[in-house]
């Protein structure tokens, strides 16, 4: 990230600099707003992170509408699957042109057909389905069905509804606790300890992904293959 954000409006939806904030960049600098609202918005809106927010729900709110990579960019935020509860972000609001989009990494559909450790199983969360499952533990959606001939409908799976996960034959994790420091979450974890974001959630399976409780202890799989 440059050292100073000066992006012109062209670039984005809407465009500014914020204070820093333990997530930004270190270079992040805060420029005063004298310009004129860029692109339809109608304000900045300073919104305090609460407990299980995401940039996405944020940007999604009614009072904001705001997009995901304008916020991050304003915010100087360099990861955009990390907000802290309790920040302050300036949210650039009712942009006619909002961009999700541009700071989003693109996603590499796996081609894998079964789970290199452990587990050979999975407890269904609420708001789950099968091609988010897959994704999470990085394997093909028909990997997956196909290990799940049991399930009538594939669309239509239950919280606390257990399926099957392929397992790699002759594969294996360690599995070891992992106390939870401020700014974890499991995708960066799971990048960190080469494993998946599908196989921390299945050995934690009262945890809540999105409202992970700094300093509780998880079971976490390790080193993979």
């Amino acid at each position: 990230m440059k050292s100073v954000i000066a992006i012109s409006f062209a670039t984005f939806g809407c465009a500014w600099a914020s204070p820093i904030l333990a997530r930004q960049s270190s270079s992040c600098t805060y420029i005063s707003n004298t310009t004129a609202l860029p692109y339809g918005a109608t304000a900045y809106i300073d919104y305090t992170v609460k407990s299980g927010d995401t940039l996405t729900t944020i940007a999604a709110n009614p009072d904001l509408k705001s997009g995901v990579c304008d916020i991050a960019k304003v915010n100087c935020i360099s990861n955009i699957n990390l907000v802290v509860p309790g920040d302050v972000l300036k949210i650039p609001s009712f942009c006619t042109q909002p961009d999700n989009t541009s700071c989003q990494q693109p996603v590499s559909a796996s081609n894998n057909t079964c789970v290199k450790g452990v587990p050979a199983r999975y407890t269904v969360r609420g708001g789950d389905y099968l091609s988010k499952i897959a994704d999470d533990f990085e394997i093909t959606l028909a990997a997956l069905e196909q290990a799940n001939s049991q399930i009538s409908n594939p669309d239509l799976i239950y919280p606390g509804q257990v399926i099957n996960i392929p397992v790699c034959e002759g594969s294996s994790c360690i599995v070891a606790p992992y106390q939870i420091k401020k700014g974890d979450l499991y995708y960066d974890l799971a990048q960190t300890y080469h494993t998946t974001v599908g196989q921390i959630e299945a050995y934690n399976p009262n945890v809540d992904p999105l409202n992970i409780t700094i300093g509780i202890t998880i079971q976490l799989p390790q080193n993979c293959n």
